[in-house]
């Protein structure tokens, strides 16, 4: 497993920001996003993201993940953000 960036690469980026995306690409010939994603979906919070291009010019990539940072929910007029054990609860602005 090749985890990108590498740790010098990491090091570099360290003091523009306080949070990093590390991650692994790997071929799709023999997983496709849906079978990695049934493969976590039981994890806490598990997710799938993909992006899509109708005119097929750009690539397509996905995101697959579980146990986030901190998560976002939207219900009858409230927005609740919790972030480890805090909550905070927003009126919406939609």
């Amino acid at each position: 497993m090749t985890l990108r960036p590498s740790l010098t690469e990491c090091e570099h980026l360290a003091g523009r920001g306080n949070m990093l995306w590390i991650y692994e690409e790997f071929s799709g010939d023999l997983e496709t996003p849906v079978s990695l994603y049934l493969k976590i979906r039981d994890e806490a919070y598990s997710f799938l993201l993909e992006s899509a291009d109708s005119d097929k010019r750009l690539e397509r990539y996905s995101t697959i993940g579980f146990d986030p940072l901190a998560v976002v929910r939207s219900f009858k007029g409230r927005v609740e953000v919790m972030a480890g054990k805090e909550a905070r609860v927003h009126p919406d602005q939609a």
